[in-house]
């Protein structure tokens, strides 16, 4: 049987026989092993690795290689990439190994450091080629709060090491106060506060336009004081090169002047505003473009109608007057009227909360109101579900019948169920929407497996998921239901701005950022 190899405890002829291994395996252009592999010795003894390990090159300005150590059930996931914890990391030579559990510097020879790593791996095609994710790591050098490493390439696939960020993914957030309000007013306007100073500090004062603010492209770490970790490079460019590159961001959170590949450091401006709108409550509604054309023209004409939905009453007249007027000036058309980043830290900073003002959220209940809203959401998920038939049409003549019975039986199921809901009355409704919306949620549950393999079409299905959320008692659905489809948690697809209007819904790349 062969031996485990543990490198923390190897012996000093183990540390020669592992360095001759990797030595006779870099020659080979061999410089990934896996765990499930046997692997033999140059004396023929056998072993295997205790996890995955990967060879990278070592920081910028240092010479040799490291071996990073990491497990292989991933830590998240996200369309074709994938994020693993990194258990350590071995610094090999011919007669020494020096092994760092968790990655970065130990606080004493026995202790490993709190702080941990992550390695990102992702596939690479299409309209995500390889050189985005060589951009990535040229810009987050900059950045230098990531502690990126220089990516390992091979073949189409990259794995790139960076520091794990503490908090939780600003969407997450955001998702647990939509689905019932979670958030005090001190909290969001810490949060709102600390949004800002991210991106000066993170992004803009580091000379950096990020191209692809959003919410999953954000972590906030909820211990006082409140902060905040911009990640995610993949679009970004430097100020000075601000037209050398296509345009790329988030349909929903994407500037005007994106989609003609134009950028400035006001363009962050803009994405932020529209991250700030939904902590502010704004209706999810207006993140719904149905085509990249309908995103540019939301872009265009941002609705912040229903700003501060069920927290009204915990907000001055002159704390929502404010708020509102920074937003709307943050989410000008063009830029040129956009105020700058620093104008906006400078209002955020000057709102004063009253001393009354409710220390814990309350939860609405559904109400009259809920219930019109539901009603019209209704009306439009019907109209989403029933794009599904041109699956149905696209499998029946390709006489994948199997396939299209599948996909049609679920778009009848869902169309009977929402029909029913939309016949009730007010009173039936909050009775038993709940129980209706809950067999749904099973049997969406049952279905993903199936409709994940036979649907190529992610954009519909998730404003399928995203609508039905909104009904008011399951919105994690469309957390659910996103990342079955694209693999992760979004609201929205990421591509390339203009060349998804010019190309249509087939040139969205769900693959295009990874949240975590």
């Amino acid at each position: 049987m062969p031996k485990i190899l543990h490198p923390e405890t190897m012996s000093r002829e183990e540390t020669k026989l592992l360095f001759d291994f990797f030595e006779s395996q870099r020659t080979l252009g061999v410089r990934l092993w896996s765990c499930d592999e046997v692997y033999t010795f140059s004396n023929h003894t056998t072993f295997q690795f205790p996890s995955m390990v990967i060879e990278r090159a070592r920081k910028q300005g240092k010479t040799g290689v490291r071996y990073e150590f990491f497990r292989k059930q991933p830590y998240a996931e996200g369309g074709k990439s994938t994020v693993h914890q990194i258990q350590g990391t071995l610094a090999l030579q011919k007669q020494t190994a020096i092994y760092k559990p968790y990655g970065l510097k130990r606080v004493s020879l026995t202790k490993p450091s709190e702080k941990k790593r992550l390695i990102k791996i992702q596939e690479h095609y299409g309209t995500f080629p390889i050189e985005r994710v060589q951009n990535e790591y040229k810009i987050s050098l900059k950045a230098s709060h990531l502690a990126i490493k220089p990516p390992t390439l091979i073949g189409d696939t990259s794995y790139t090491v960076m520091r794990e960020i503490k908090g939780e993914n600003l969407f997450s957030v955001i998702l647990d106060d939509l689905t019932a309000i979670s958030l005090t007013i001190a909290e969001r306007l810490e949060i709102n506060q600390a949004l800002l100073k991210a991106l000066k500090e993170q992004v803009t004062d580091k000379g950096i336009i990020h191209c692809d603010i959003k919410c999953e492209n954000i972590i906030v770490d909820m211990t006082p004081p409140i902060s905040a970790t911009i990640f995610d490079y993949g679009f970004s460019s430097l100020i000075t090169d601000t037209n050398t590159e296509p345009s790329g961001g988030t349909l929903a959170y994407a500037a005007p002047e994106l989609y003609n590949d134009l950028k400035t450091a006001k363009t962050d401006v803009f994405s932020m505003g529209r991250v700030m709108a939904l902590l502010w409550r704004v209706p999810i509604f207006s993140y719904l473009p149905q085509t990249p054309a309908q995103a540019r023209r939301n872009a265009l004409n941002v609705d912040l109608s229903g700003l501060f939905t069920g927290i009204e009453h915990q907000l001055s007249h002159e704390n929502m007057a404010d708020i509102k007027t920074t937003l709307v000036a943050m989410l000008k058309p063009k830029p040129g009227d956009r105020i700058t980043l620093d104008e906006a830290i400078v209002a955020f900073n000057h709102i004063t909360l009253p001393k009354d003002a409710m220390p814990m959220p309350i939860v609405r209940p559904l109400s009259k109101i809920t219930y019109d809203e539901s009603q019209t959401r209704i009306e439009q998920l019907l109209k989403e579900v029933a794009t599904l038939e041109k699956h149905v049409i696209r499998l029946n003549q390709n006489e994948n019948f199997c396939a299209a019975t599948k996909i049609d039986s679920f778009k009848e199921y869902l169309t009977g169920k929402l029909t029913e809901l939309q016949s009730m009355t007010f009173a039936d409704y909050k009775e038993q929407a709940p129980l209706i919306i809950d067999r749904c949620k099973k049997r969406l549950e049952n279905d993903l497996p199936t409709l994940q393999a036979l649907s190529n079409d992610n954009y519909i299905l998730t404003n399928i998921a995203l609508a039905f959320a909104g009904l008011g008692f399951i919105y994690f659905i469309g957390c659910l239901l996103n990342k079955a489809f694209t693999g992760r948690f979004l609201f929205f697809t990421t591509s390339p701005c203009k060349s998804a209007i010019e190309g249509g819904l087939n040139h969205i790349d769900p693959r295009a950022s990874m949240p975590k």
